[in-house]
């Protein structure tokens, strides 16, 4: 046998045949789809990760702020928050609900000479934030708070207006109102009377 031979044979003994070939790709997709649902649910919990830590870090902020100004800072739900003047949004609009504050929102310095809780000209924005999911989408980040009106603090970090109670953060279907928290990793984060956060879990679809 000569040297071409021998390469030839050596070269069909080191291959895979079409039933081999197919035999892996048929192990491989069936590891694919097995993955698939823990990949999902991993997104879905960082989904709700990130809107439970942007709406605490927004509340802390101002609450930081308010001392460090000796000013009143707010929080208010914004639909317009991207806006060059935004403005605070206390009813529905699109596919988001008049409490859902996955709309987005803007925290705010008020103007000494400004009396209202919700942002007014020439108010200093410290942070915007957009929608944390388009509204058109059919499963996205859900933040049903307990009103809709600004969370405001005073000059020594006390809450004086908005919203007491707890905030439920869910991913799921779009809905315009709010309902149980069905996700594995949906979270809680409640303000208390003085504008204090704590942050657990639900249960039975329910937050504390």
């Amino acid at each position: 046998m000569g040297p071409a031979s021998r390469v030839g044979q050596d070269i069909q003994e080191g291959g895979f045949t079409l039933v081999e070939l197919l035999a892996v790709i048929a192990i491989a997709a069936i590891l694919a789809a097995a993955a698939v649902p823990s990949f999902n649910r991993f997104l879905i919990a960082a989904r709700v990760s990130q809107g439970e830590s942007s709406l605490r870090g927004a509340i802390e902020l101002a609450r930081s702020e308010a001392v460090a100004r000796s000013t009143r800072v707010g929080v208010c739900r914004s639909a317009t928050g991207n806006d060059a003047v935004p403005a605070c949004t206390q009813a529905a609009t699109g596919g988001y609900g008049a409490t859902d504050w996955a709309v987005g929102w803007v925290v705010y310095a008020k103007a000494a000479a400004n009396a209202a809780d919700a942002f007014e000209a020439n108010d200093v924005v410290i942070r915007r934030q957009s929608a944390l999911s388009p509204q058109a989408v059919g499963s996205r980040v859900m933040i049903w708070g307990p009103s809709a009106a600004p969370l405001v603090f005073g000059w020594n970090g006390v809450r004086t207006a908005g919203p007491m109670g707890t905030f439920g953060v869910d991913f799921g279907p779009a809905q315009s109102a709010p309902g149980p928290l069905a996700s594995e990793s949906a979270s809680c984060v409640a303000v208390n009377v003085v504008g204090r956060i704590d942050v657990s879990r639900p249960a039975g679809g329910v937050c504390p």
